[in-house]
């Protein structure tokens, strides 16, 4: 019974009463940098946004966009039991200034299906216009929540304000803020929970990880999110999980977000010595990979292989490009099957035509009679051609499918991600994988990675998402590093900044844990781009993780 009154009293002390209410739809509470509370702001191109106080439609402040060649999203986040059955209407005020081409629109996003974007209409300049959007959703709405989005598209300045949200007509978010500090209650209950993490710069140490044996239990699949792919600091700890999880918990596979082909490559040097360094960073593809901190990683698997009796591969799941694909396949071609040498001659022609026209359809029925072709395919149907060669050749077959899918709409990006995990998964009983990839990728919120693999092999999937609260990381920008924005009341990280440890891992399944937690706060998202606007995005942490590992600090990566 006291147990129970206790729950009850830190549920008290500690939630948000308002968190699902106030979405500060008029724009008057801000944070560092005069990013806009409860709000999240992304994009690509030259851009900057910030509450002021110059200009407003009512009240003392609006949000300023400004862009120069440039796309941003401007979005608030509802949950599903919002949503479900109801009629959502969405209306807002817009200044528009200094245009060249600019787009502005109101847009509803399923996560898991295509936005619903309002209408675009004329809007008379240096003036505020009234902009709406509405839409109404089954009462089986399968996504976990709801996005809305105020988009802009081009060259100018764009003005933001009064935002009005209503649920079958009547306005919601108009609720009274409550930034209230962490109770003492509540940090005992995580001080109590946690583990600590010792120093990750001592990759040697992986005995403080031993409590992950109880968390660990039967999963298959160790999935290792990160807020940022620019933080030295979260792949030193990275590393000291793949240590453990190869060493103590007998993980045999390390998948990384990467493309699958270049990987088999790299899989090659850590298995078979194939390759230098140099080559093993080319494979690496993408920017955020090619440092030293993702080096350690696949040089220990490499070493580790030297001595191992059960070996430990590396593969990529990743499908954003098709012509490595089409380039192994060729390769592939010439010296086991001349009769596809023209037909896949004529696909890449038709596949360079489709990147320059945006123009898909046709290259996809090619690209798929080619898979069904190669997949009734067996080694017997081709003369000294090995087996696992012939498997990774039809993998690639697949995956320049997968790849026309995603750049024609078919299916999104995360859901071929899982496919390529599951795959994994079914060419070995036993099989025991870590990936590692974005908090975004790994989360079980509809529309992600995580959550198809969660759907499909359950308990076998457990994730572990990553942050930190200060610091420094390394982007797709000008400047070497950029500054971690410092965490606030209303978000987790300062929750997690208050606890005794300065590293440490909690299990977000623990029911105390659940208890003491706000329903909804901001946690930190940055990815591979610099984050110079919100770093944090409005979620509920239990729904999205198992597990989060939170480091006090981050040092940003380095060029290798």
């Amino acid at each position: 019974m006291k147990k129970q009154i206790l729950i009850i009293i830190t549920s008290l002390l500690v939630s948000n009463t308002y968190a699902q209410s106030f979405l500060n739809l008029d724009f008057e509470h801000e944070t560092y940098k005069a990013q806009p509370r409860k709000w999240s702001i992304e994009g690509e191109g030259n851009f900057s946004a910030e509450v002021v106080n110059t200009d407003k439609h009512s009240g003392q402040k609006s949000l300023h966009i400004h862009l120069k060649d440039a796309e941003t999203y401007t979005f608030l986040s509802l949950p599903k039991e919002k949503i479900e059955g109801k009629k959502i209407q969405i209306s807002g005020y817009i200044k528009l200034s200094n245009l060249d081409s600019l787009q502005v629109m109101l847009a509803f996003k399923d996560p898991a299906g295509k936005p619903q974007v309002s209408q675009t209409k004329s809007m008379t300049l240096d003036n505020w216009n009234l902009i709406s959007n509405e839409a109404t959703y089954p009462t089986d709405y399968s996504s976990d929540r709801l996005l809305i989005a105020l988009i802009v598209v081009g060259s100018g300045d764009v003005w933001f304000d009064d935002v009005s949200l209503k649920i079958d007509g009547k306005e919601f978010g108009n609720g009274k803020p409550d930034f209230a500090e962490p109770s003492q209650i509540a940090l005992a209950i995580i001080n109590t929970h946690c583990f600590p993490i010792k120093n990750i710069e001592n990759d040697q140490i992986i005995d403080d990880l031993k409590p992950l044996r109880n968390v660990i239990s039967n999963a298959r699949i160790f999935a290792l999110g990160e807020n940022s792919h620019g933080s030295a600091s979260l792949f030193k700890l990275k590393l000291k999980f793949v240590k453990y999880l190869v060493e103590k918990e007998g993980f045999t596979v390390f998948a990384l977000e990467s493309p699958v082909v270049e990987a088999d490559k790299i899989n090659d040097y850590v298995l078979k010595n194939t390759g230098t360094k140099t080559d093993v960073m080319k494979n690496l593809v993408y920017p955020s990979w090619q440092n030293a901190d993702m080096l350690h990683i696949i040089e220990w698997l490499k070493a580790y292989n030297i001595k191992a009796r059960r070996k430990v591969s590396f593969r990529g799941i990743d499908i954003q490009d098709g012509l490595p694909s089409l380039n192994a396949l060729q390769q592939f071609a010439a010296q086991y099957d001349t009769l596809l040498v023209p037909k896949l001659k004529e696909l890449a022609l038709h596949y360079d035509t489709a990147l320059k026209k945006n123009d898909w359809q046709s290259v996809l029925n090619e690209a798929f009679t080619l898979s069904a072709y190669l997949q009734q395919k067996s080694a017997a149907d081709y003369t000294g051609i090995n087996f696992s060669y012939l498997q990774s050749i039809k993998k690639y077959a697949t995956v320049l499918v997968q790849n026309i899918h995603l750049k024609s709409g078919v299916r999104d990006r995360d859901y071929y991600m899982a496919e390529n995990i599951k795959w994994l998964v079914e060419q070995d009983k036993d099989v025991k994988i870590i990936v590692s990839a974005d908090n975004t990728h790994v989360t079980k919120a509809s529309g992600k990675m995580g959550n198809y693999l969660s759907k499909a092999l359950g308990n076998d999937y457990l994730v572990v998402g990553t942050t930190f609260n200060s610091g420094t990381y390394s982007a797709y920008g000008d400047k070497e590093f950029y500054e971690v924005h410092p965490s606030f009341v209303g978000t987790y990280e300062y929750i997690f900044s208050k606890a005794k440890y300065k590293d440490f891992i909690v299990d977000l399944r623990n029911k105390d844990i659940r208890n003491i937690l706000p329903t909804i706060s901001g946690f930190r998202s940055i990815g591979s781009r610099p984050q110079e606007t919100t770093q944090f995005a409005e979620i509920t942490l239990t729904e999205h993780f198992d597990l989060i590992a939170y480091l006090e600090k981050s040092a940003h990566t380095k060029k290798k």
